[in-house]
């Protein structure tokens, strides 16, 4: 029997990683995006060799990725965040895929994806169901710069947002679930168990016997 395919999306610091760990169920296989995009990039070697054929030699030191560079030409230019992800989005959509489609041990009865670029790739038909978390701007830039821990300026995060947000919107025609997530974590464990239940409710009924 198929797991449920959930995909949970939103803009860099509305919290969609303290959401997930809100929605944890025993029965739920949880994926990252951005981390199965690291590592696909570092394990290509054909994928590496665009980026320095791209970017230059020493965004590819020694056979890895420096990952901090390469945010910075991106997250300044337009043009090359589209090349970029020209490069990437191609080969990371069908690892995707494999994993929302292969087959799972019977325990995993929920799959979820945590990928912001949801709407970007236009793949919501492949879920069962949508979430989308958000927060304000300005709420959502002090989470940022707070993780960042210095490395990275209110003014470059600043640049990072807007580029995200001019780069795709929650699309329409999909039913989403919202979750605003400004307020308290009790707040947000509020608005995540009820979402929490209708996860357990949809998981009951997928694994009824069918008539």
């Amino acid at each position: 029997m198929s797991p449920l395919k959930i995909g949970i999306a939103g803009y860099m610091g509305a919290g969609k990683s303290s959401c997930i760990k809100l929605l944890e169920l025993p029965s739920l296989l949880s994926l990252n995006a951005d981390q199965i995009a690291k590592s696909l990039m570092l394990e290509s070697t054909e994928i590496k060799l665009e980026l320095k054929k791209t970017f230059g030699e020493n965004v590819c030191p020694d056979q890895s990725i420096d990952f901090t560079l390469l945010g910075s030409i991106v997250f300044n230019s337009p043009v090359a965040l589209k090349k970029l992800n020209t490069i990437v989005h191609p080969p990371l959509l069908q690892h995707l895929y494999h994993h929302m489609t292969k087959s799972y041990a019977p325990a995993i009865r929920c799959v979820l994806l945590d990928a912001a670029l949801i709407p970007l790739w236009k793949i919501e038909p492949w879920f069962d169901l949508l979430i989308w978390v958000d927060a304000p701007t300005e709420l959502r830039l002090e989470r940022l710069f707070k993780r960042s821990q210095g490395v990275l300026s209110k003014n470059d995060l600043q640049k990072r947002i807007t580029e995200q947000e001019t780069l795709f919107k929650k699309s329409n025609g999909y039913m989403w679930i919202d979750i605003l997530n400004n307020g308290s974590i009790d707040d947000l464990k509020s608005k995540c168990t009820h979402v929490k239940e209708l996860l357990e409710a949809k998981i009951s009924a997928s694994s009824q016997p069918q008539p």
